[in-house]
């Protein structure tokens, strides 16, 4: 091997290990955070919960669930009735989310009431159901 052939040789090496190098230094830097902010999640969850929001009793495009599915909690039987316990579809639970679609005023007593008064319901035929099964 000639000295010439050599330098070409290292020249070579250098520059494979300058590229290497480089590769790996880019690798080591801390990835670019790509977080949303709380306010642009906030938004996404209530974009969200507006395309899957179901509206209860006759509010809704198909109609009530069921026979007691109504859009006024003071419609609603305390007791769930038997086409209610056995009705393949979920009751209608309201979120707890600020700005989640309602279909009572934001901020109002009767949202706060019916989505309390829904939510025990929900819990007795929870408690109905388990005493039930056992």
């Amino acid at each position: 091997m000639t000295l010439e052939q050599l330098e070409r040789d290292i020249y070579k090496l250098r520059s494979i290990v300058r590229r290497e190098s480089g590769i790996a230094d880019e690798q080591r830097k801390p990835a670019q955070s790509t977080r949303l902010s709380e306010a642009h999640r906030h938004e996404s969850l209530v974009s969200q919960l507006g395309q899957a929001y179901d509206p209860p009793g006759e509010l809704r495009e198909e109609g009530p669930r069921h026979d007691n599915d109504f859009s006024s909690i003071s419609d609603i039987r305390i007791a769930p009735t038997h086409e209610e316990l056995t009705s393949e579809m979920y009751a209608y639970l309201p979120t707890a989310v600020l700005g989640a679609p309602h279909h009572l005023p934001e901020n109002s007593m009767e949202k706060h009431l019916d989505r309390q008064y829904r939510l025990l319901r929900e819990e007795l035929m929870c408690v109905l159901y388990s005493i039930t099964s056992t």
